[in-house]
């Protein structure tokens, strides 16, 4: 009987067991990284912040997360309006410059380092355990040098757009923009070239291929996909972004609602 009991409440007992995370403050936790070898993990906060009290209460709480978190990385917790300096790569800086530095525009904030101390990059806002988790494997793996894990799920969702509306040439475009971005050239010459698939006289697609052979140096190509699209010169990066954003915008609404 007494066996039965135990292995009903075992679970129980070692979430109960796990449910708390040990948080250190930045000095300490820049230097334990360091030490260890592993990621720093800092969750920027205030007291005023509902949606960083729930994180605490859900994300954190979370068997999932607090395994993954005991297991790579060093926790950090800083209110960047109350707490004090931080010694951060020799030199000495307030709780407000670090906030800025760890990415943070909006709390809650999770700023992401390197056990060197390099920032690698951040995830904004609240987080539920499952994107938390995305989050806290993302920084693990070495997408991680390419980009932050904000511009990684954009790009996933960009992805699953162009996935969903596969006839839309405008989607194809605007992911290859964001392919460059992170220097996937040649991801990003293939979604153009769907576009053209789709419809060959695109001009948005003719003209991204431009300004990308431009870019790389080869003319005989930039000056075919000008001719292409009845231009006589490129137009720039932003002018076809902003071409390409009222049409990106249609879609996402109608996928994910306004926002």
């Amino acid at each position: 009987m007494k066996k039965l009991i135990f292995a009903a409440l075992a679970p129980a007992l070692l979430v109960m067991a796990q449910d708390e995370l040990t948080w250190l403050d930045a000095n300490e936790g820049l230097t334990k990284a360091k030490e260890e070898g592993k990621i720093l993990l800092v969750d920027y906060y205030t007291d005023w912040c509902g949606w960083c009290k729930v994180m605490d209460d859900s994300t954190y709480k979370d068997p999932r997360v607090i395994e993954t978190l005991e297991e790579y990385f060093v926790l950090a917790k800083i209110n960047p309006e109350k707490d004090g300096a931080v010694n951060y790569q020799g030199e000495e800086v307030s709780a407000e410059e670090f906030a800025q530095i760890g990415g943070t525009r909006g709390y809650p904030n999770t700023g992401f380092f390197a056990s060197d101390g390099d920032f690698l990059g951040a995830a904004s806002g609240f987080l539920p355990p499952d994107a938390f988790l995305e989050a806290l494997e993302f920084y693990r793996s070495d997408k991680a040098e390419k980009m932050d894990f904000d511009s990684y799920r954009v790009i996933a969702m960009a992805n699953e757009l162009r996935e969903k509306y596969d006839e839309a040439a405008s989607l194809q475009v605007v992911y290859g923009l964001m392919m460059l971005e992170v220097e996937e050239e040649e991801e990003a010459v293939a979604a153009f070239e769907r576009a053209l698939e789709i419809d060959e006289s695109y001009d948005m697609a003719l003209l991204a291929l431009a300004q990308h052979y431009e870019e790389i140096g080869e003319t005989d190509r930039m000056n075919e996909r000008l001719e292409q699209a009845g231009k006589e010169s490129t137009i720039g990066w932003d002018a076809i972004f902003q071409a390409l954003a009222p049409e990106f915008r249609k879609y996402y609404e109608q996928e994910y609602g306004e926002g």
